[in-house]
């Protein structure tokens, strides 16, 4: 018996790897792109939000 008698048969023990980095980094880009697509939706409902809403141009100088 060459190993402890803490380990099964066939198996080392290894040090369990920090993956703390990798779901940083995953959450960051997932933050990232979801910013992303925001900020194009409201660039386009910035220049086409009248046309959704249906406001016309007598309504949008009342408005203003």
């Amino acid at each position: 018996m060459t190993e402890p008698m803490g380990t099964p048969l066939g198996e080392t023990t290894e040090p369990k790897k920090s993956r703390t980095w990798l779901i940083v980094l995953i959450v960051v880009l997932v933050v990232c792109c979801l910013c992303l697509v925001l900020l194009g939706g409201g660039y386009w409902l910035w220049n086409n939000g009248d046309r959704v809403f249906g406001l016309t141009s007598a309504l949008r100088l009342a408005i203003a």
